[in-house]
């Protein structure tokens, strides 16, 4: 039997910088089904390489002006959305009513598409169709119930937690109603969502990143301090840039080095922001954007005493598991998954909003706790084993 996997994904395989994770996935999913079709939502002019027996489909949202006329109406979605906005008294709240528009729009899109009308002609009952994300894409499994396998991951910080939308998130009921499983990437998530839908089918299926190799860290008079994010808000990188300044500060005997990888909306003001410092004993390296072989290269060619995420909200940091993979002690705020992966074993966990003075003890005790984060990896977040396990239940489904 052909067994084929539709993977609706956000850019995947397009673009350099966003869902790097899943070029490790691809590599599982491709080796436990015949076919596997790959439906971005959009794309740009970057295309990774992908296994033989993969394809990609036309993006869903091809322009601004597709967007607007795709989303004005579908037949199909009118009673489920409006019943939706009724129910759940959308137009009480305007944090609702936004994400409900939204949805509104990117469900008509992917109805109106020819992309899934075809895919919908097609699909037949040993096909798997896979969201790779907990919202936008996995609403078509309203619309195909019966007709294929229909499975959904749920990650945490954009596709999981409702709060930030007064606990609201569009047609969610409906689709736990007509998802075969969800799947999540922490305990924390799962143990969220089964309280909010108890007849929901959860299953724990961890991300993992790749085995780049055993690294000895050899500790020598600098302290070498990394972080790597997207520079925006949510990640809260100038708390990183002051803490880094407190903790050499406070060590003025030792040389301090922080390295940032990673650009984003608000890489000119970090710039703007880091050139003020006045400790001679520090220096900053704002490295901007870079692809994610270029970061594992400077994983592997420095020495680093300590990696930090100081974000407000997470599902489970991929930086992390990277980081601990190459045996780097790490620090995370205590949001969303982190706690899963950042511990005792692998570093010092912080409060979900910590201060700076927090943050530099969390790096001055790493300097001599003598732990051994890979043994951590090799053991949670290997992709190797978790993807091939999650390759192999999405076969047997």
């Amino acid at each position: 039997m052909n067994r084929r996997l539709f993977l609706f994904t956000g850019q995947y395989p397009y673009s350099k910088y966003v869902e790097c994770f899943l070029e490790d996935e691809i590599l599982h999913l491709s080796s436990y089904f015949e076919e596997v079709i790959i439906i971005p939502t959009r794309k740009d002019e970057y295309l990774r390489e992908i296994p033989q027996n993969c394809t990609v489909t036309q993006d869903i949202f091809q322009n601004k002006i597709s967007f607007m006329l795709k989303g004005l109406f579908n037949k199909r979605s009118f009673s489920f959305l409006w019943k939706d906005f009724f129910e759940n008294r959308v137009y009480s709240c305007r944090k609702k009513f936004l994400v409900w528009l939204k949805c509104y729009y990117v469900t008509n899109n992917y109805l109106n598409s020819k992309v899934v009308k075809d895919i919908e002609k097609s699909i037949c009952s040993s096909d798997v169709c896979y969201s790779y994300w907990g919202k936008w894409s996995n609403v078509l499994s309203l619309f195909w119930s019966n007709k294929c396998h229909f499975v959904s991951r749920f990650h945490g910080a954009w596709d999981l937690w409702e709060e930030d939308f007064d606990d609201y998130a569009p047609l969610r009921q409906q689709v736990v109603n007509h998802l075969e499983k969800a799947y999540f990437i922490s305990k924390k998530g799962a143990d969220y969502f089964k309280v909010k839908y108890p007849h929901a089918n959860t299953q724990i299926c961890r991300l993992g990143s790749r085995d780049f190799g055993n690294k000895n860290r050899t500790l020598g008079c600098v302290v070498k301090i990394v972080s790597c994010s997207t520079i925006y808000p949510l990640k809260r990188i100038p708390l990183i840039y002051k803490t880094v300044c407190l903790f050499a500060k406070r060590n003025s005997e030792k040389k301090v080095e922080w390295t940032h990888i990673g650009g984003g909306p608000n890489y000119s003001e970090l710039e703007l922001l880091t050139k003020g410092h006045n400790c001679i004993n520090l220096h900053i390296n704002l490295v901007g954007l870079c692809n994610h072989d270029e970061v594992i290269e400077f994983y592997k060619k420095n020495d680093y005493s300590v990696f930090i995420n100081l974000s407000t909200n997470e599902g489970v940091p991929v930086s992390i598991m990277e980081a601990i993979s190459f045996n780097i002690p790490v620090i995370g705020t205590d949001v969303g998954g982190t706690s899963e992966i950042v511990t005792s074993l692998t570093g010092q966990l912080v409060s979900s909003d910590p201060s700076e003075s927090e943050v530099a003890e969390a790096i001055e005790f790493l300097q001599t706790a003598g732990i051994c984060p890979r043994e951590f990896w090799m053991k949670y977040y290997n992709a190797s084993t978790n993807y091939s396990s999650f390759a192999k239940e999405l076969a047997t489904l």
